[in-house]
């Protein structure tokens, strides 16, 4: 999933093929999380396209899915019709109904056809929708397709607070910015309805609704026809600026003891420290705080930017003494942007072309929660709940999809060799280190009370 900003407004975009679109149409209007609940398959995002009456929750216009049709009330005008027919997702500005379509759904307004603008108040006016209010700054959403693929953009909900809102105007030239060939706007305002079951994200699930599109899967970053300006390539290069911590050897009570490392892996974090800078977090490192024993090898500022602060071949002190001694150690700044994540993928990716190791969940990358579930238990996501096969909808990082990207990054350069054998007795021991903690931390709380 891509995020950004334009107008002061952030925007969400999920990429699928056409042919993992579908169309959900309950036997009755239903919230969206009742009709997820329900649909037969896999799913990745749902989300409400078709217009509706909000009083009746009844359609307007064609409603129609695997010979399954809901009657709602006619149009004002021929509204284009977006329709799913020889696993191709289409648009029919005329509105047509189309015999051979597995669905159909009236939708609109079109703002892009052929890759060409059109006139937001006269596609408006000429084919009569009502209450649409194009110039309000509110949420938006649209769906359109760009190099034989899918495209669902949302704008003005994620969490990232204090978002203006949006006109359709300005969600057009965003789609226009992004290269669809065609581009339908959705429903605005409270209409706006959107579950997804990897990033966790929901937005108005209040209301009930004739039907829900369907993303039944996520193409990876590493595929996606579009990513915001300035965004690093996948297996483009990275900017890494070396600003080494002090050798303790130099200055005791630092966080860098000197050690050897030979690494068999990496391990991933995340700072717990919204708003802080790569800099600002090298920069706490390297303060003498003896006892602290805090470091890593690289910290991912939010613009993409990555600074070393400890050589591969010597110990951070990152997850405990079997991670230090065994992983290079990434810290992410927070909140996770696109480049810092595109940024942490190029690295993995570049960190295990050089050793030569094929990238596994478990062996070769680990979240700091596979070595401290109890103190560290979604960081930056949850070991646990991956191991399970469940999603984790709180994570920075969704794991399936990280080592997917991470794979992409090395393309033809991936290794064909086996990953390093895991020893099992690295998670014991990580175990009895968090249990350890934990005990230390009572021991602590408790010589606090009786002070």
């Amino acid at each position: 999933m891509i995020r950004f900003n334009r107008f002061d407004t952030g925007w969400n975009l999920a990429w699928t093929r056409p042919e993992d679109v579908d169309l959900a149409v309950p036997t009755s209007p239903q919230r969206l999380s009742q009709i997820v609940a329900n649909y037969p398959g896999r799913w990745q995002r749902a989300f409400n396209l078709p217009y509706f009456d909000p009083d009746t929750a009844l359609p307007l216009g064609v409603l129609r899915a695997y010979d399954h049709e809901v009657t709602g009330a006619p149009p004002p005008a021929s509204w284009p019709l977006l329709a799913k027919a020889g696993g191709e997702v289409f648009v029919s500005q005329s509105g047509a109904r189309q015999p051979a379509a597995d669905w159909e759904v009236t939708a609109g307004p079109l703002l892009l056809f052929g890759g060409l603008l059109l006139d937001v108040h006269a596609v408006i006016d000429h084919l009569g929708y009502t209450e649409v209010r194009p110039d309000e700054k509110t949420w938006r959403c649209g769906i359109g397709s760009k190099g034989g693929l899918t495209g669902h953009l949302v704008g003005a909900y994620w969490p990232a607070g204090g978002m203006a809102g949006a006109t359709m105007e300005e969600m057009q030239r965003v789609a226009q910015e992004i290269g669809f060939d065609w581009f339908l706007a959705g429903d605005g305002g409270g209409s706006v309805g959107l579950i997804d079951a990897t990033e966790g994200d929901r937005a108005n699930d209040e209301r009930a609704l004739p039907a829900a599109l369907i993303f039944r899967s996520e193409v990876p970053l590493a595929d996606a026809p579009w990513k915001p300006a300035g965004a690093p390539a996948l297996a483009g290069p990275l900017h890494i600026t070396d600003l080494l911590l002090t050798p303790n050897a130099q200055r005791p009570g630092g966080n860098r003891p000197g050690e050897p490392l030979q690494p068999k892996g990496v391990t991933v974090h995340r700072t717990g420290d919204p708003g802080a800078t790569a800099r600002n977090v090298r920069d706490f490192f390297d303060t003498v705080r003896p006892g602290a024993e805090s470091s890593c090898h690289y910290v991912v500022d939010p613009s993409g930017e990555v600074i070393r602060c400890i050589p591969e071949s010597e110990v951070a002190w990152h997850a405990g003494p079997v991670a230090n001694h065994r992983d290079i150690g990434i810290e992410t700044c927070e909140p996770l942007t696109d480049a810092a994540y595109l940024a942490t993928v190029s690295l993995v990716a570049e960190i295990h072309r050089r050793y030569g190791w094929k990238p596994v969940l478990g062996q070769t990358v680990r979240p700091h929660s596979y070595y401290d579930p109890s103190n560290r238990p979604e960081d930056p996501f949850s070991w646990a709940r991956w191991e399970q096969g469940a999603p984790d909808p709180g994570a920075l990082y969704q794991p399936g999809r990280f080592l997917a990207d991470v794979q992409a990054a090395l393309g033809a350069a991936a290794p064909s060799a086996a990953a390093p054998v895991a020893d099992p007795r690295d998670a014991r021991i990580a175990q009895l280190e968090a249990q350890v903690a934990e005990l230390q931390a009572k021991i602590a709380r408790a010589k606090e009370a009786l002070a």
